[in-house]
């Protein structure tokens, strides 16, 4: 089943961006068997993962298909059957669940409902259907049957107790799955704790949720720094998209990462080549000018240039630093972009504000209304023409300022 849904009506995605129209759909081959995947030609862009949310593959605009359209067919964990010589791109996974993720890019005053139709295209179906595949089971979500926040207290442990059950696991899995085994999560055994460990399973999920999340704001490794002399970091701090660094596994930063967020793509690796008019760039801030952490009360100023060279869109999203998704306010504007009808200096730039209170005479994206709960500022720059994306290449200039920040600017050049 996929499911589509501009990010406007779903508070429960973790660093959504409502500029585009999102599909999920989720598999397991232990069911399936060799799984086919369809990808519509268009512009969309998006990623087959599996249950670590490492990319299978890139698809779209992003992947071997370069957004022509394409099929790709997932074989599963151990599997020794007959697979086609052609007419495929073939990955394997090294786990049965995963997920299949697509992101439509609208142009400017594209209804929604067209995106919508482009995802429509799309297919998932068990490769021994192939010669009659099954058409397409669609619906639309919102925010009161999708929920894509991680889960609290022993519902976490619950889910990982049944990931246990249905992964093979890897060898570098072992020492972790013993460790469980003594909380009762084993494959093939119900995890039913008793009423004294379920108490140390709630309070360990507190507290492994506020390590894991000092660890996205205030990493012990500094964050790679996207533009000189600003607090823009890259959205992650992994070395690759394997999540393997030499000859350890990057535990800390892949916590962090999907504390943060969901959905690595290869293209998003440090190290690989931007994918120039193709991809995407995200940054991410927590803190102001002056390494101050952002807070909701607060009142902050995000100075646009003119003409930022971008061939689709920029935006500017604020989220709940708790949950990592929109925060919830009055005006639904959580955040800001080229698309929308921004108000424009008189020299082409725009100025944006993020706050409690509305500025007069702005353009001003919500943020909860609770004093002091803290928040987070994420950017994104979309298909940019530029021969490179990052701080090599000259682009404009943007800067945070007024109220209590003092002076973000993000110097691309």
């Amino acid at each position: 089943m996929c499911s589509t849904s501009s990010s406007r009506s779903t508070s429960g995605l973790q660093t959504g961006n409502d500029d585009v129209v999102y599909s999920f759909s989720y598999f397991n081959l232990r069911d399936s068997g060799p799984l086919v995947v369809e990808i519509p030609a268009g512009n969309q862009y998006g990623v087959i993962l599996d249950a670590w949310q490492r990319p299978l593959e890139d698809v779209g605009r992003v992947g071997p298909d370069a957004g022509n359209g394409g099929r790709y067919l997932l074989v599963p964990p151990g599997y020794r059957g007959e697979l086609p010589d052609s007419g495929y791109t073939v990955r394997r996974s090294a786990t049965n669940n995963g997920m299949v993720f697509l992101r439509a890019v609208r142009k400017p005053g594209e209804p929604v409902e067209g995106t919508v139709a482009r995802l429509a295209r799309a297919n998932l179906y068990p490769y021994a259907a192939h010669a009659a595949p099954p058409a397409l089971r669609m619906r639309r979500m919102g925010m009161d049957d999708y929920d894509g926040l991680t889960p609290h207290g022993l519902d976490f442990f619950r889910l990982l107790a049944q990931r246990v059950g249905e992964e093979p696991g890897e060898e570098r899995d072992r020492v972790m799955l013993g460790m469980l085994a003594t909380l009762g999560i084993e494959p093939g055994e119900p995890f039913a704790p008793d009423a004294r460990l379920s108490a140390i399973l709630e309070r360990a999920a507190r507290t492994g949720r506020l390590m894991v999340a000092n660890l996205e704001f205030n990493p012990r490794k500094t964050r790679a720094q996207m533009f000189k002399g600003t607090q823009w970091r890259a959205a992650t701090g992994m070395s690759h998209y394997t999540q393997e660094l030499g000859t350890r596994t990057e535990i800390d930063e892949r916590a962090a990462l999907f504390r943060f967020g969901f959905g690595m793509h290869k293209f998003l690796a440090p190290g690989y080549k931007p994918l120039v008019g193709k991809g995407a760039i995200y940054a991410t801030t927590y803190r102001d000018g002056g390494g101050r952490f952002l807070e909701g009360s607060g009142t902050y100023r995000l100075h646009v240039p003119a003409n930022v060279p971008v061939q689709e869109y920029w935006s500017v999203s604020a989220y709940d630093a708790d949950t990592f998704s929109f925060v919830q306010a009055d005006q639904r504007r959580p955040s800001l972009s080229s698309l929308k009808d921004l108000k424009q200096n008189a020299d082409g730039s725009v100025d944006v504000y993020f706050g409690p209170r509305v500025v007069r005479g702005t353009m001003q994206a919500g943020k909860d209304k609770p004093p002091r709960r803290p928040t987070h500022t994420s950017g994104r720059l979309c298909s940019s023409p530029a021969a490179g994306l990052y701080p090599a290449d000259a682009l404009p200039g943007y800067a945070f300022s007024g109220g209590r920040i003092d002076n973000i600017s993000i110097d691309l050049r």
